[in-house]
């Protein structure tokens, strides 16, 4: 009986450490991929690359242009792009009316986030992640996509889940409140272990890239960085507190 108890309790340990490394893993897609956190820094990115290569006369002329079209209309349809990137954009027309010419661009740019973010998708995510060949437009969709987002939200929400109830089962199937700590510290300290890559991603990966995209590895990382720290201080606490209290038990024994 102790025996299939100690079996279902290191089955229940490795199931807690999976579950917990994909719902702290989720948690940070699913907060970096929320409209609030990627739309700042997608339309930074593309005004960046406009205001570098588009003189200030021809946002200008763009200005005047969008204004023209937009009489007596609520929106325009127009299209941006190259060879197979072409992109039909809808920009507001009150957004154009209440812009300055100096942010069109900014105006352009958001209207790019919306179509990538808001992108009626062919295929379910994460489905149409694995069919990605090529990086265009559409492969933008696919990866910062609305759809995205609940994916990630939902795998949180049952990776939580399924942590919660390993958890439970390791308290119930423990023989000993100290094989129970130890049984939890342990797999809390196997769930910390992609703490390594996510170092990895946050100091090295940063080195080689430019700000605006090392600003994007930080928010994808920080966010996993002190989930995966957490948990890692946690398990060496409880693994701390096991060993003293049988140490103390022995002691007691002897």
């Amino acid at each position: 009986m102790v025996l299939a108890k100690n079996i279902i309790s290191i089955l229940l340990g490795l199931i807690f450490s999976i579950s917990l490394i994909f719902a702290i893993s989720s948690y940070t897609l699913w907060k970096f991929t929320e409209e609030s956190t990627l739309k700042p820094l997608v339309t930074n990115i593309v005004d960046e690359n406009m205001a570098k290569t588009i003189s200030n006369e021809e946002i200008n002329q763009i200005y005047k242009y969008f204004k023209i079209l937009c009489n007596g209309t609520d929106k325009i349809e127009q299209q941006i792009g190259n060879g197979s990137n072409i992109v039909n954009l809808s920009i507001s027309c009150e957004a154009i009316n209440h812009s300055e010419a100096g942010n069109i661009s900014k105006v352009i740019s958001e209207a790019i986030f919306s179509k990538i973010y808001y992108a009626n998708l062919s295929c379910t995510y994460p489905s149409c992640f694995f069919k990605l060949k090529t990086l265009n437009f559409e492969t933008l969709s696919i990866v910062i996509s609305k759809k995205a987002m609940e994916f990630y939200k939902l795998t949180f929400w049952a990776s939580s889940i399924l942590t919660l109830i390993s958890f439970i089962g390791i308290i119930i199937f423990g023989t000993s409140w100290t094989k129970i700590t130890m049984s939890l510290g342990i797999s809390m300290l196997v769930s910390s272990l992609p703490l390594i890559v996510v170092y990895l991603l946050k100091s090295k990966l940063s080195l080689f890239l430019n700000e605006r995209f090392g600003n994007i590895i930080e928010s994808i990382t920080s966010t996993a960085y002190k989930g995966f720290w957490t948990f890692l201080i946690l398990g060496l606490i409880l693994v701390g507190i096991s060993i003293l209290a049988q140490n103390k038990m022995n002691v007691k024994k002897k």
